[in-house]
């Protein structure tokens, strides 16, 4: 099992959070954990990552191993 840093922007805000993620972990869980502690605007949509380096949506029934995620990797948060 590996952990990852990540960084993830907050889309509208202007700061960035780096993070320690555990490879196994599942995405749609972590977005669900931390979409209402870091202060995410509310849409009728469900938040998703946006992953910078791969230009993709991170599939949310996937972990981040899976979803092709490494250390060092940015991601936003929309």
């Amino acid at each position: 099992m590996k952990k990852y840093l990540l960084h993830i922007k907050v889309l509208p805000h202007p700061y960035v959070h780096d993070i320690w993620m555990n490879s196994q972990g599942n995405v749609g869980s972590f977005i669900k954990d931390i979409s209402g502690k870091w202060l995410c605007e509310r849409y009728t949509f469900d938040h998703f990552l946006f992953h910078v380096e791969n230009r993709r949506i991170l599939d949310n029934q996937k972990t981040w191993q899976e979803n092709f995620v490494c250390t060092g990797d940015h991601l936003i948060l929309v």
